[in-house]
Parts: C-alpha cells; structure tokens; sequence
C-alpha cells in the first residue's frame, strides 16, 4: 500500500481531457442512452462519419481518426441506405453488423484494436445485443461490467460509445435515465437523446466527469438523414400527466373538470394541487398545442376549463407559411 502526502499530490501534473469531438466526446467511457426510434442510429452513424473525415459535428471540432461501429440492430442494406443519404461513406469506418455465437464483445474489441492500433473510435449499437445479461438493476454487478469496458477505453485510449435504451418510468434526473445505475457512475460522458413526439426537435444532454452538464437542442433533417444544431430554445420533455390531459383534451375538445375528476377519469397519479401546479407551471406547452386553460366554478366547485382551439391551429399554421 503506498501512502502520499497532500502536497505530494499536489506536485502532480493534472492531464487535460482529450476529447474526439470538443467539450462532447471525449476519450474513455461513453454511454449513449435514449427511447427507441427516435433517431439514435442516425445520429450515432453521422457521429462515426465526422470522425472519419475531421468534420465539425453539431458545429464543434473533430478530431480525425479511424472509427470501428458495430451496427448490430442494422443490416448492410440499411447501413448503405444511411451512408447514401448522409454521405458518410469513409475508407476509416469499419463496420460489424453480427457477432458470432460464442464470440464477446471484449475478445472482438482486443482483436481489432491489436490489428487496427490507430482506431479512435467504437461504438456499439446496442450493448445487449453485444453482451448479453450486461445490464441488471444490481448496481455491483453493472460497475463491473462497466469497470471493465473503461478498462479497455483506457488502455487502447479511444473513444468507447455503449448504446443502450433508457429505462422506462419516471426518474429524478437525466442521469437516472440511464439503465444501469453502475453504468453512469463509471462512465466518462453520458450523452441522452431525447425527442418528443411528432417533432423533428430533440434534446441532446451530456455531462461527464470533466465535461459541463448541458443540453443542445438538434433538429433533424429528413433530406439528408442528419442531425443538426438548431437556434431553437431547449425544450422539456412533456411530463407523462401533462401529456395524458392534453391527448384528452385534444379528443374531447373542451374539458371541465375538477383535479379530482380530471385525475380519477384519467387515472393520474397526481393530487389535486400538484395537478394545479403542473397546468400552471406548463401553460407555454398547453398553448403550443392549442389549448387554452382557465379557473372557473360550476355550482359552487372549481373547475379547470381546457378549450381546444383546432381553428385557430389552423390559422397561425398557415399564416406562419
């Protein structure tokens, strides 16, 4: 056991992050989380394209470098298809698109970083499907798992992408999202995609140990199958109850209710205030969708008046054209 001082610690040089991509991706352990279908592999394979050619990405530097992507949930087919339209075709991008019975994911990584000693770059898509039983709710055995793989990103020094879906249900924090609390806890950068429905606008969130928390609003392009930064302001994920009141609203047109009835009639697991609060709180989202939200009485009770308004939808839709 070696013991040292404090201020032999303090005589140490501290070494700056390296990053792939400036103040996003750095070298070391990444965890890349985010809902099914919501454009994870576009952007994880227009992400690989930039590193391959030192492109910006989301308008920041890159850094050039040899990326290997196994791409286990696409076929070469669809790979193609994505290449075409984003014009990422690169001799540096190296693809796996199946593991062999029998093979691991760390015997695979050992092997092609032993033969391609200038890779800078990989990520896999998805981690379960490369390791099988990897992820569990037991935060012990997920450290492990993820010690392991930092190990490797360590000492090959590259960038080491794991994808996985974020759990479901509520969580206090962005980090939370994250399956696998042992995951986040050793990962060098967490990044989240999240995008909520009918919208070409997402939240991109990253935080790591040396990297500032933000988010970075994108938009995606459905010309060229690209995610790009947008001037829009950063949007909040619709919370569950408030999306489930204006679906409602929505197919009823006009509501009047109390928060007890507005909460038995659409089984929300709110109470009558905290219902209250979230209307008040989330007006600006309400009137983005139409609806108008007002206090009122009906024989003596209070009652919350929600009006969808389709015609005047419509308008500002087409004089906003």
């Amino acid at each position: 056991m070696e013991v040292r001082n404090a201020y032999e610690i303090l005589g140490t040089k501290d070494s700056p992050t390296e990053y792939l991509i400036e103040g996003l991706l750095p070298v070391g352990l990444t965890i890349f989380t985010g809902r099914e279908k919501i454009g994870k592999s576009f952007f994880l394979l227009q992400l690989a394209g930039s590193i391959c050619s030192g492109k910006n990405f989301l308008d920041k530097s890159v850094n050039k470098g040899e990326v290997l992507y196994l791409a286990l949930e696409d076929t070469e087919g669809r790979l193609n298809h994505r290449m075409r339209k984003q014009k990422s075709f690169s001799e540096n991008l190296d693809f796996i698109t199946k593991i062999e019975e029998g093979e691991s994911l760390e015997e695979i990584i050992n092997c092609y970083m032993r033969n391609n000693p200038k890779c800078q770059c990989i990520i896999v898509d998805h981690f379960l499907l490369a390791e099988a039983g990897a992820i569990t709710a037991e935060y012990d055995h997920d450290l492990q798992v993820a010690r392991k793989y930092k190990s490797l990103a360590d000492q090959y020094k590259l960038s080491l992408i794991l994808v996985i879906h974020e759990k479901k249900g509520k969580a206090n924090s962005q980090i939370e999202k994250v399956i696998g609390r042992g995951l986040g806890a050793t990962a060098d950068c967490i990044l989240r995609l999240s995008r909520n429905d009918n919208t070409k606008l997402a939240t991109l969130y990253s935080a790591g140990r040396d990297i500032t928390e933000k988010n970075i609003v994108i938009e995606f392009d459905d010309e060229t199958c690209t995610w790009n930064q947008s001037s829009e302001q950063v949007i909040e994920e619709i919370d569950y109850n408030l999306s489930a009141i204006i679906n409602y609203v929505v197919s009823k047109k006009e509501v009047s209710m109390s928060a007890q009835e507005l909460a038995s009639t659409l089984k929300l697991k709110l109470n009558p205030i905290s219902i209250a609060s979230l209307l008040d709180k989330n007006k600006n989202i309400l009137d983005s969708n139409g609806i108008s939200f007002e206090r009122g009485r009906t024989n003596g009770k209070r009652k919350f008046i929600l009006k969808y308004n389709e015609l005047e939808n419509v308008n500002s839709a087409d004089s906003a054209d």
